[in-house]
């Protein structure tokens, strides 16, 4: 990471971040399946497939786009605008609410792409919601 120690640090966090996030998302999505009776491991084909997936050239390949959309700080939402996203982040908090499994991840997610959204990225894509989280950490 060059010279700076302090870099170093920067990305261990930031892997442990997405480590740690996912691990969480995948887990509150088994409870969701077990709380409507399924076994665990029926998840997982799905989970793997996607979760290898985001990092390549494939239908769910949203890693590298969003990455390219960041860096180039242009949001174009023809295909994925966050607006979409808003509803489907929603759904997802009420069926884990309504599941009774908990919603502070998935209501979360809600609130920071509702925030987004109020902000006025409604039509751009799910990447816009960047601009929100680096927003909100220099205030």
């Amino acid at each position: 990471m060059g010279t700076d120690p302090g870099l170093a640090m920067i990305y261990y966090q930031a892997m442990l971040h997405v480590f740690t996030a996912s691990l969480t998302s995948y887990m509150h999505s088994v409870a969701l399946l077990r709380a409507a009776g399924q076994r665990v491991e029926r998840l997982f084909p799905y989970a793997s497939e996607l979760f290898a997936g985001m990092s390549q050239d494939s239908p769910v390949g949203y890693l590298r786009e969003v990455t390219a959309e960041i860096e180039a700080g242009s949001y174009p939402g023809e295909e994925n605008d966050l607006a979409m996203q808003v509803v489907g982040a929603e759904h997802v908090a009420e069926t884990m609410r309504e599941a009774g499994v908990a919603t502070a991840l998935s209501a979360a997610v809600h609130h920071l792409f509702a925030k987004a959204e109020a902000e006025g990225h409604a039509a751009e894509s799910v990447s816009s919601v960047f601009e929100t989280l680096r927003a909100t950490a220099l205030q």
